[in-house]
This record gives structure tokens, sequence and C-alpha cells, in this order.
């Protein structure tokens, strides 16, 4: 711990001083005092511009209207995002992974001979 000269001192010698005199305990409370309602002000901004300025994608095309109706009969419901992917399958047999060495010349092995499938 240090004693109250040892925290002036410190405080004077980088500069924390209000008319010649390090700063008291009052300014913790003046930071707080500004901290809080600026908080608040940015909050509130950000949420404002979240709202009001929103930067959507636009859909490249419309869907029919014929599209939109759903009928029992479907079991997937597919939206025009959904068109462009196409889902595949993944399998990898005895997977082996070397980096060379941050230290030396020699590999270090990651993955040795590891099998999946997504």
């Amino acid at each position: 711990d240090y004693s109250e000269e040892d925290g002036d001192l410190i405080l004077k010698s980088f500069g924390f001083t209000y008319r010649g005199e390090p700063f008291q305990r009052e300014w913790i409370g003046y930071c707080y005092a500004y901290l809080i309602p600026f908080l608040f002000v940015c909050m509130a901004m950000s949420a404002c511009f979240l709202h009001f300025f929103r930067m959507e994608p636009t859909p490249k095309g419309q869907p029919d209207e014929e599209e939109d109706e759903v009928t029992e009969d479907d079991d997937i419901i597919s939206s025009p995002a959904d068109d462009a992917f196409t889902p595949v399958d993944l399998s990898f047999t005895d997977l082996c992974y070397d980096v060379k060495s941050s230290v030396g010349s020699e590999k270090l092995r990651l993955l040795n001979n590891v099998s999946g499938v997504f």
C-alpha cells in the first residue's frame, strides 16, 4: 500500500495535477458522473442508429406468389437463399497434418490418421 504522500508524488510525476495540486478523491466521483451519462448517451445513439439505419441486403429477386403457398404435402419449405446452397457430404480417412517447428528444423504432427464425416 502507498501512503498519501507517495500517491501525491506519483500523481505529480505523471502530470495529474489541477492548479499545481495533485488530484483528490473527489475526481473519482467526477469521472463516474461523466462516465455514466456518456454510457447511456452512447447506448441510446447506438440503438437509434441500429433501428433506423439498418443495412440489410436486398433480395435479388422476388419469389412468385404461387411458390409462397404452402400445402400439407410440402415437407421442406425453401427460401430464395436456399436455392444457392447445395448440401454435400464430406468424408475423410487417415488425414495427417504436419507443420514445421518454430524452433529447429523438425516437423510436428498435429493430426495423425484422423477420419471423419460431416
